[in-house]
């Protein structure tokens, strides 16, 4: 089955160095409105133990989905972190627990009743995904406080047994010491109304509570029983209304249980939750790449296949793009075609928001003309264009009825004020300033032209790096 599902997986993104961690970004069942990513984040040396967390299995918990996204921002001095920040990003975009019903029942191979079930092929990677970790930990959010109302799930720590193996030397592990724990020091930070409490399950045992008794079907008990590695279930509460607050708890227990397993950070994220803001919509096509701001129309001179290949915004998780009249919940990184006379309508969400758009049209674009490196190029409206280290671009500075001035964000021309017109200024890539860059890897920045201080021309300028064999930016 694993190698049946190899058809639908392609990684995305190479090794980045980070402040001593390396990190990875695979993404699984790319080109289907399932596609999810995995993110690796390794000690550069000492890589164990692996910590495997699932975030967003059910769709409508926000605040453990949003607290695996905050465990990207981690730099590790020991340890790996196998983060999946949307599991189940097709239930989220619906806000809804499961779809296709409970994913988190859905690892006892009984439980799938039909071979078309979407959630099948998730699960199988899932399941591949705990042979490679020492430690399991699944995000929730549930109703209620577990130390105050014994019957609810949340604020609490479950388990399903209290003993486990550590792959790492293949002891022994007290997992109900090492969880309590956790959650004593945990709660010394939380108001006593918050405070969590350790559940075990006891899983094996037969069970008179039937939510009890389902737990045998799923993703935590799954890693327990076939690998025998300490698994965790983390409930935080729905009844805490803040998602931020929400974020905060998940990892003020997750900072406990990666300190007694023994994983150690050179920083650990804050709980800060930023609202998504999208900054712009990347495609291809028969002539190349293309930047579409959120809000604009881009003319494009060819009809034919396109493909949206990146969602840019502050957030790196959550996006999606649909197009009006097309089936298909994301279609990001599906092709779709752009037909004669067509307008065709591109719709970003952001988990379960619709928060921007941009317009497609097959007609003649404008084009700003330039200098690279002594040879003249067009570049049309909406290019993404590449400059290599050591390379110099001029902008024309002849006069055009749209455009004014020609802006590239980043630049400071050395001789003169800065005037927000580059015109006629040779620019190097090492020029540029890169905090002034849309990606958090300082590589891509707009560059538009104005008329009366309005955008009448947009493009975006690629600095390439040296080695660019499989490279891709944080989104």
């Amino acid at each position: 089955m694993f190698r049946l599902l190899c058809r639908f997986l392609v990684i995305t993104a190479s090794s980045l160095l980070l402040s001593g961690s390396v990190y990875w970004e695979n993404v699984y069942l790319t080109s289907t409105d399932f596609r999810f990513p995995v993110v690796r984040i390794a000690a550069e040396t000492e890589k164990h133990p692996v910590i495997l967390i699932f975030g967003g299995i059910h769709g409508d918990e926000p605040g453990a989905y949003l607290a695996a996204e905050k465990l990207a921002e981690a730099r590790l001095t020991k340890g790996t972190l196998i983060l999946l920040p949307r599991v189940n990003f097709y239930s989220i975009m619906k806000n809804v627990r499961g779809f296709f019903g409970d994913m988190n029942r859905k690892f006892e191979d009984e439980n799938f009743s039909s071979l078309s079930d979407p959630d099948r092929r998730i699960v199988s990677i899932l399941k591949s995904l705990m042979g490679e970790a020492d430690a399991f930990i699944n995000l929730h959010d549930a109703w209620g406080f577990h130390a105050r109302s014994p019957g609810t799930f949340g604020q609490s720590l479950i388990i399903d047994g209290a003993k486990a193996l550590f792959p790492k030397n293949g002891q022994p592990i007290d997992i109900e010491a090492l969880g309590g724990e956790a959650v004593r020091r945990a709660n010394k930070e939380l108001p006593k109304a918050q405070r969590f409490a350790l559940w075990n399950h006891r899983t094996d045992e037969k069970q008179e509570d039937l939510r009890l008794e389902e737990m045998k079907s799923s993703a935590s008990y799954f890693a327990y029983k076939s690998f025998q590695i300490p698994s965790f279930g983390l409930e935080v509460s729905k009844n805490i209304s803040s998602d931020q607050t929400k974020v905060k708890h998940h990892l003020l227990v997750l900072r406990e249980l990666f300190r007694a397993l023994g994983v150690q950070f050179e920083s650990f994220p804050d709980s800060k939750v930023l609202p998504p803001e999208l900054r712009g919509i990347e495609l291809s096509g028969p002539k190349g790449r293309f930047f579409l701001p959120p809000g604009s129309a881009l003319d494009l001179s060819s009809p034919g296949p396109y493909r949206v290949t990146r969602i840019w915004g502050n957030r790196r998780f959550g996006w999606s793009v649909k197009l009006a009249g097309k089936d298909g919940e994301n279609l990001l990184d599906q092709p779709f075609l752009l037909r004669e006379g067509q307008n065709l309508t591109l719709f970003v969400g952001h988990d379960f928001d619709q928060i921007g758009k941009g317009t497609l049209r097959v007609a003649p674009p404008p084009s700003l003309s330039a200098t690279l490196e002594g040879r003249r190029i067009e570049i049309p409206l909406g290019m993404v264009l590449s400059l290599r280290p050591g390379e110099t671009i001029s902008f024309d500075t002849e006069e055009s009825p749209l455009w004014d001035k020609v802006d590239l964000k980043g630049f400071q021309p050395p001789d003169r004020i800065n005037r927000s017109d580059d015109r006629g200024h040779p620019v190097a890539a090492e020029q540029i300033q890169r905090r002034f860059a849309l990606d958090t890897e300082g590589r891509y920045f707009p560059l538009y032209g104005k008329k009366d201080r309005k955008t009448t021309f947009f493009a975006l300028l690629e600095i390439l790096e040296e080695d660019l064999s499989s490279s891709q930016p944080f989104r």
